[in-house]
């Protein structure tokens, strides 16, 4: 008689556990499909893509000054490679990129580009108990590449944020 009771009491557990999950995945599944839908639409979310993440925190003033300018509109930040950036700025995935100062450019006349000193803080992140810091003195110098649409677009009016709130070459 234990024994039976004791196997309805884990049936009942898994059945419940089982519902419990079912319903955080259809809690997850929402979320995912309004992340997604936010970043389909183009004039609600500037998307900013860097290959360096260490100099997202030299914008961030820039950011704040954007936001107060633009209170509607949300930020997202991507990271990867110069090349892949640029793909996806051709194809207005991403709104502007934050490429090093020798990134090779297409001279195609489709982009605007501008370069700009960025100061970025020292960062001492610890693996395995080592701590590993920049060895550069702060001003990194980054290009900035947007496309060139003819109306003055979100990434422009970032571009003149950073150019307020940085030094430029």
């Amino acid at each position: 008689m234990q024994n039976f009771l004791l196997i309805i009491i884990l049936l009942t557990t898994f059945v419940f556990g089982w519902f419990i999950m079912k319903k955080v995945d259809i809690f997850m599944e929402e979320c995912r499909r309004e992340q997604t839908d936010r970043f389909q639409t183009d004039g609600l979310v500037l998307k900013i893509g860097f290959t360096n993440p260490l100099t997202a925190d030299s914008i961030s003033d820039a950011l704040e000054q954007y936001s107060r300018q633009y209170p509607g509109i949300s930020v997202c930040l991507f990271q990867g490679d110069a090349e892949v950036l640029l793909k996806k700025v051709s194809v207005h995935k991403l709104d502007i990129a934050i490429l090093p100062e020798q990134a090779d450019i297409p001279s195609d006349g489709k982009y605007k580009s501008k370069k700009v000193i960025m100061t970025s803080a020292p960062v001492i992140m610890k693996y395995g108990g080592l701590p590993i810091e920049p060895i550069t003195d702060g001003n990194i110098t980054q290009t900035l590449i947007w496309l060139e649409d003819g109306a003055i677009s979100a990434a422009a009016h970032l571009v003149k944020c950073i150019e307020n709130e940085t030094s430029y070459v």
